[in-house]
């Protein structure tokens, strides 16, 4: 392994969607198909579904097996987590040159607010490994049952989500119906974009390296901020400011917001602040029950100074978090 592949930090993406959203389908793709990418892909619920012994033993000699991790021929590698996702982490960086990116599938029950949250917490994967995107799968069809009744599961998907594929979208043949269901998903997650697949194909580079963490990302919500929206359940709202700001009151506030008991429930947090006395952009990136603000870029001298914030959740108060935000002033 070169110096430059050991010290490359990895992207990461976590994948996931609830029973029935062809999550399996597309890891089949990414397992077996000709796709030029390289990819660990890291399974809950290893051999169970997607039927990693019948790969290996298709492949033969051109796939290698190694310590609970499987080589396969198209260059991907696939392993599973017994106990400690971050072990596993650790293990599969001991291949780092075998590999460029990381996909950790989540079972369809699970929370990827929690599992996001091990990539901005963990000391000993720090620099090494960095949380990409989180993708999420829904059911064309199916979906709109589980809105309507509120699953929670399905509701966190899709708040978490940076990328939502909207998949088996030959099931919902009609167009208006189409743009219903858009309609809806974007109200509920306005920073996640919709791409529409039919059993599980899509453009790879659609869902990795997408950087949603990255400042240049958060930028994008200072050029055109999504605009507020209510859906039901989960809802996407935008607050802004035009008075400078300090860090430690911002900390305070969103602290208080995300850590003490309300009524409200905050799945993702994203904005840029403008910090008192201080020439440069902060970013604002929050998931689940963290959050991080980091200076950026430098304001340009002709730049309008505004604060803005884009909050995803269930029961969000807009008038609260206003309230929030005009209290840190300077």
């Amino acid at each position: 392994m070169s110096d430059e592949e050991s010290t490359k930090v990895v992207p990461v993406t976590i994948l996931t969607g609830f029973l029935g959203s062809g999550k399996t389908t597309l890891l089949n793709y990414i397992l077996t198909q000709n796709h030029g990418k390289r990819i660990a892909v890291i399974e809950n619920e290893f051999g169970e579904e997607i039927g990693v012994e019948s790969l290996i033993a298709r492949d033969g000699a051109d796939g290698e097996t190694f310590a609970d991790f499987y080589e396969l021929s198209n260059g991907c590698i696939c392993c599973s987590v017994r106990d400690d996702l971050v072990a596993t982490l650790e293990n599969l960086l001991t291949r780092r040159d075998r590999f460029d990116y990381v996909l950790v599938e989540t079972t369809g029950m699970a929370d990827p607010g929690k599992l996001a949250s091990i990539f901005w917490v963990d000391s000993e994967l720090e620099g090494r490994i960095a949380l990409d995107g989180i993708v999420s799968l829904v059911d064309a069809k199916n979906v709109w049952g589980h809105l309507e009744i509120g699953t929670q599961e399905v509701l966190s998907q899709i708040a978490y989500a940076d990328r939502i594929i909207v998949n088996k979208c030959d099931l919902l043949p009609s167009e208006e119906d189409r743009k219903r269901l858009e309609d809806r998903l974007t109200d509920m997650n306005a920073l996640a974009p919709c791409i529409w697949t039919e059993r599980s194909k899509i453009d790879l580079d659609a869902i990795l390296d997408i950087k949603a963490f990255s400042a240049d990302r958060a930028m994008d919500i200072h050029a055109s901020l999504p605009k507020e929206s209510h859906s039901g359940n989960v809802s996407t709202i935008c607050v802004s400011s035009n008075a400078p700001l300090t860090v430690k009151a911002v900390e305070l506030w969103l602290g208080s917001l995300l850590w003490e008991e309300s009524s409200m429930t905050i799945y993702r947090i994203k904005g840029i602040l403008d910090i008192a006395q201080d020439g440069h952009k902060h970013i604002l990136q929050g998931v689940h029950e963290l959050f991080d603000v980091t200076p950026s870029e430098a304001w340009q001298q002709d730049e309008s100074r505004v604060t803005k914030i884009v909050f995803i959740g269930i029961g969000l108060d807009r008038a609260l978090l206003q309230q929030g935000l005009d209290a840190c002033a300077a």
